[in-house]
């Protein structure tokens, strides 16, 4: 998977979402993710903080969509999204507990075709889904983005938002499109956990579970086409 933060196109902008993470406890090793809060700024394509566009923000529309059974791939089909706009302090809240019942609903055991790749989940009883972050534009249809997730200061390290059913090991290495995706990942219980993608060498990764009170940032990249019409750039 090929993994591009700024694409090249004639002017990047990007937003950049800083998250307050607050956890059930302080304790790192045994507790979940209650709620995210995230903070708007806004930074060129250099990381260079900007003035945040108000009428930008006022039509941006945030989502966070489910994707059952793995922590990649597409979001499920069919599925009742929540849209959330930033508040006046530009802030965005991510309730987590009073989402848990419905997002655990779609959880489930590990896709088939990750287990075909060499994946393994101990136990097997496990049912886990990664909840997707992207973002619309209303103004203009064309919009599109998609929020790649990373620790602030640690532009290289991305992050993945997963729930989890039960304590639980997943363990492997696997490929996909050429590149090599080593799995450890050490679930204590039951809840939603922050997994750290650590860029080993180029076309290898490393998949961890991160800490869940760091600050993370939420980037997007925004970019004009050839034709001068803005368009969000969507991130995998």
């Amino acid at each position: 998977m090929k993994i591009q933060l700024f694409p090249t196109p004639i002017r990047i902008l990007c937003l950049c979402l800083l998250t307050t993470v607050v956890t059930a406890e302080e304790s790192l090793p045994q507790s979940g993710l209650d709620e995210v809060q995230f903070n708007v700024v806004m930074v060129n394509h250099e990381g260079e903080s900007m003035t945040l566009d108000p009428a930008f923000l006022s039509h941006a529309v945030f989502n966070f969509p489910v994707i059952s059974g793995g922590v990649f791939g597409s979001p499920d089909a069919g599925q009742d999204r929540q849209l959330l706009f930033a508040d006046d302090q530009n802030q965005i809240k991510l309730d987590l507990k009073a989402e848990q019942k419905r997002i655990a609903k779609a959880a489930k055991k590990l896709q088939p075709r990750f287990q075909e790749l060499g994946l393994k989940v101990d136990s097997k009883r496990t049912k886990l889904v990664r909840l997707g972050t992207f973002a619309y534009h209303l103004q203009n249809p064309e919009y599109v983005a998609g929020i790649a997730v990373a620790p602030v200061g640690e532009p290289e390290t991305l992050l993945i938002l997963v729930y989890f059913d039960r304590r639980a090991e997943l363990t492997g290495d696997i490929v996909l499109g050429g590149e090599l995706y080593q799995h450890q990942i050490s679930i204590p219980k039951k809840g939603f956990y922050w997994i750290e993608v650590d860029t080993l060498e180029a076309g290898m990764y490393q998949l961890k579970r991160a800490p869940n009170h760091r600050q993370v940032e939420l980037v997007i990249s925004v970019a004009e086409n050839q034709a001068g019409t803005p368009a969000l750039t969507a991130l995998q």
